[in-house]
């Protein structure tokens, strides 16, 4: 672009401008303030200078040529009729005035728009080194393959992370299952002793049940005839007295230890049961890597251990096959009704 003098002048009156103090609010007031003109003359006169000190490197017609510097011209006399703007004595005439300056500055803009941006835009592409670009993608390309690298790395050690923790969970739980395993393990045997006692001592307590009732009735033990009595109704009754207090006891012996042994046989059960359930529980686990399943698993398990089994050793344990006596007798009614 060749700059003839005049257009010299318009720039250097241009570079002399001060757009703030165009602004005029302290002046003025904030009705009648230029702030917002004066901001978009800023701008344009940015533009300008900006296309202006590039101008070596466009190729423009003439006609494109007129346009930037009658851009340049309208911008000049719009900074002239803001300083020469009057308030006082000019109230007639001062806000057509005011705004026919913001109206004519919104114009300008426009036509900044359509010639100044479009030519730095083109000077910024024209800036541009093949080379350094070529680097800077590049390098672009190397931090995203970085990046990628990055996350990658992250998910592997995150994977590890998982991996390790469920590793040290599963040795956890089957160390402490093995361990609870073996306390019940202790336990059932410990029953299973107790039960054997006292099964023993409901064999003996039947034994001496039966021999005394034998003695008692069989006339074994003649203090405890009746027949001895010779009809005395007092030595009856004391015998009799008696015989049912050694026969109480007796029953009450067997029935005890009858009790105990079950007691014990039912305990045995259970806790031998729960031995078996933590001895496999750790296989189980072991077997799946379906965090669902396995926490069925640790849900059955809890189950078998926790909740009170039966086993059928006592009484209050129920029948898994009760008979509903109202049913059989109904069904034999029924049969038997023509």
């Amino acid at each position: 672009m060749k700059i003839e003098q005049p257009q010299q002048d318009t720039i250097d009156k241009l570079k002399l401008t001060d757009f703030n103090s165009l602004e005029r609010t302290e002046e003025l007031g904030r009705d009648y303030s230029f702030k917002k003109a004066a901001d978009i003359l800023r701008e344009i006169h940015l533009d300008f200078s900006n296309v202006i000190e590039n101008s070596a490197s466009l190729r423009l017609p003439t006609d494109t040529e007129n346009q930037i510097f009658n851009i340049a011209n309208k911008l000049l006399k719009l900074t002239d009729e803001i300083r020469n703007f009057i308030l006082k004595g000019n109230e007639a005439s001062a806000p057509s005035q005011h705004l026919s300056i913001h109206n004519q500055a919104d114009s300008l803009y426009q036509e900044n728009l359509r010639t100044l941006v479009p030519l730095i835009e083109r000077i910024n592409i024209l800036k541009l080194n093949p080379k350094e670009v070529e680097g800077q993608v590049a390098k672009a390309l190397k931090s995203i393959k970085e990046i990628e690298k990055i996350k990658e790395d992250a998910e592997s050690s995150k994977s590890n992370i998982d991996l390790a923790i469920k590793e040290v969970r599963d040795a956890l739980g089957k160390e402490g299952a093995l361990i609870s395993a073996k306390d019940f393990q202790d336990q059932a045997n410990e029953h299973k002793e107790l039960a054997k006692k006292w099964f023993g001592g409901v064999i003996a307590s039947i034994t001496v049940t039966t021999v005394l009732t034998i003695l008692m009735f069989g006339g074994f033990v003649q203090s405890l005839s009746i027949e001895n009595t010779q009809g005395d109704y007092l030595k009856i009754i004391q015998i009799s007295i008696l015989k049912l207090a050694i026969l109480s006891i007796s029953y009450l012996v067997v029935y005890q230890s009858l009790k105990n042994y079950k007691v014990s046989q039912h305990l045995y059960v259970i806790n031998k049961h729960r031995q078996l359930v933590l001895s496999v529980y750790p296989l189980m686990a072991k077997a799946t890597d379906d965090q669902e399943q396995s926490n069925n698993i640790v849900a059955q398990a809890s189950k078998a251990i926790f909740e009170q089994n039966s086993t059928g050793y006592l009484d209050t344990d129920g029948n898994p096959n009760p008979i509903n006596l109202t049913e059989v007798v109904t069904k034999i009614i029924d049969r038997k009704t023509p």
